[in-house]
């Protein structure tokens, strides 16, 4: 059975919609798009930390503290957010608080323009068996040590640094 072509939106650096193409189009291409990243915590404020799976189509077998994707074409980042959520760590019915935006263009990897959210879930994690290879929450320190001497996706340390310069310690509201 022939696989479904998907559509994803194709942005301006602004985040302005150009249209609509295919997710190989856009992968070929290095074409601006729209994506949610989601951090998971558990009450103990650890962060959820996942190797990727070596069938990925960028960054196989790095890890990473987001989970998320690239949107589907009509899909609000909420709803991306949801269902990535879903499908990579099985959450249901869980709110995922929206944070900021962060553009991501690196012209030899991909281009991409994030908007990321933070959740706490303590419920048993179900890892999609075609996105992620292995997962486990850790503490700042600990993750930040490990982080030295591991291959991250360098669009989440880009992230996550912004989230710790802007958000980790601040009082949730």
């Amino acid at each position: 059975m022939k696989k479904k072509e998907e559509y994803v939106y194709h942005v301006d650096e602004n985040n302005n919609v150009i249209g609509k193409v295919s997710r190989k189009e856009m992968r070929q291409k290095n074409l601006m798009h729209r994506s949610a990243l989601i951090l998971v915590f558990n009450s103990k404020g650890e962060i959820l930390v996942h190797r990727r799976t070596l069938t990925k189509d960028i960054f196989p077998g790095y890890y990473a503290m987001f989970i998320g994707g690239t949107l589907s074409y009509g899909e609000s980042y909420k709803q991306g957010a949801l269902r990535e959520t879903k499908e990579e760590i099985g959450a249901k019915d869980v709110n995922p608080k929206f944070l900021f935006e962060y553009k991501f263009d690196n012209p030899k990897v991909t281009r991409v323009i994030y908007r990321v959210y933070e959740l706490v879930y303590d419920k048993p994690l179900r890892f999609q068996k075609e996105e992620v290879q292995s997962g486990k929450f850790m503490q700042l320190a600990s993750l930040k040590k490990f982080m030295r001497k591991n291959n991250f996706c360098p669009d989440d340390v880009q992230v996550f640094n912004k989230y710790l310069k802007e958000f980790h310690g601040k009082e949730k509201k």
